[in-house]
Formats: C-alpha cells, structure tokens, sequence
C-alpha cells in the first residue's frame, strides 16, 4: 500500500513539474514589458562629458543631416553642429556636449544622443572623436528639428551613451 501512496505523489509531483514548465513556456515576454519614461534629464554616462542645453532656435534655412548615421560628426573645438534634417521656419531643439577637460577624450570615442520630447523619441544623432586634440576642449552643439514654428511638446530629455563600437 505505501508503494501507491509513493506512486501517486511522484505522479502528482510530475504533473505539476509539467504544468509549471508549460505554463512558463508560454509566458509572453513581450506583455509584461514596461517602459520608461523621462522627462526634463539629462544623462551621460561619465564623468569625461560636460553637457548644456541651448533651448529653441528659430531655423533659418534647410539644412541637410550629418549625424543620423554612426559613428556621425568630428568632435572639435569649435564645437561644430550634429544634426538631423533641419527645415527653415521650424523651431529646433538644442544643446552642447563637450569633453570636461581637454584630455578627457581619447582618439575614437563614440557618443549617441537620443532625444525625446514627452517621452516620444524625436531624433538619435552620433558624434566621435576620432582625432583626439589634447590641446583644446573639443565637443558638438546638438539640433533637433520640432517639426513645426510651434511644436507642442512640454518636456525634453537627452541621454548621451558612449557606445563601443557602431552597431
């Protein structure tokens, strides 16, 4: 008789052990994703980058994209301008970053700014400083087209990621 009584709770035992493993199998991964939403941050993911907002500009004329591709614009002095399309009349968004000190970039580093305006994402831009000038701070001043003269967005949010490699 203790044989059965073994029998039957290893075979309920199994049958939950095969439940559990099909029940997890079809968990849907997908649906239990949450999101993040950010609103008024700026993040940077060292202590190597200096980074400060520049508000609304008013655009002038067309301008054609030069860093929605990796590893997109040289870093410089000069601080030249990484962008996505910019169309005159519209009302773009922007900032600058730049390295803390003149050594704090070494030659090939690759940035990625993502920029979301209420929680949306407006624009990935990319920026490298493939020749390292230890000389002089060197960085971007970063522009985002809004799409419109008045957009209607409330809050902005910029992450600035050091990527290892374009991918």
């Amino acid at each position: 008789m203790r044989s059965h009584y073994v029998a039957a709770v290893l075979i309920l035992v199994g049958g939950v052990a095969l439940l559990a493993s099909s029940s997890v199998g079809a968990l849907n991964v997908a649906s239990s994703t949450s999101f993040v939403t950010l609103f008024q941050e700026q993040i940077t993911p060292d202590a190597d980058v200096r980074f400060s907002l520049e508000g609304h500009i008013n655009q002038g004329g067309d301008r054609a994209a030069n860093a929605t591709v990796c590893p997109g614009r040289e870093a410089a002095g000069n601080n030249p301008i990484a962008r996505e399309d910019l169309f005159a009349g519209n009302l773009v968004y922007g900032g600058r970053i730049e390295e803390v000190v003149a050594t704090s970039w070494d030659a090939g580093r690759i940035y990625r700014i993502e920029v979301f305006g209420d929680g949306s994402l407006l624009a990935t831009l990319y920026f490298q400083n493939a020749n390292a000038n230890s000389n002089q701070v060197e960085g971007v001043r970063f522009r985002v087209d809004l799409g419109s003269s008045n957009p209607a967005i409330d809050n902005y949010s910029t992450v600035v990621t050091r990527l290892n490699v374009c991918s």
